[in-house]
């Protein structure tokens, strides 16, 4: 699904993420409840199914699981990975 369905949502979320080279090491460096606000479907691509929509891509599963760990976001499921949105999400 990584390859087959375009997200926006995905991959914006990938875009802030990605390690850029260049004067500082981590690329935009934002802080995670940043990161997790912007994420509006917070799940994998691999759930997507007949929708098109989802909040990341395969690839940065374990990124949004460590930033979603931290954050203390509620887990609905581990594989494929889902979980509740972040409560700034809704601004």
């Amino acid at each position: 699904n990584d390859l087959t369905h375009f997200e926006g949502n995905a991959n914006a979320f990938r875009l802030l993420t990605h390690q850029f080279e260049g004067r500082r090491k981590g690329g935009f460096v934002l802080t995670y409840s940043t990161l997790a606000s912007i994420v509006k479907y917070p799940f994998s691509s691999s759930l997507a199914g007949n929708k098109s929509k989802f909040g990341f891509f395969t690839t940065e599963e374990e990124g949004f699981r460590r930033i979603a760990t931290e954050l203390g976001l509620i887990q609905l499921s581990d594989r494929p990975l889902k979980y509740a949105r972040h409560p700034l999400v809704y601004l």
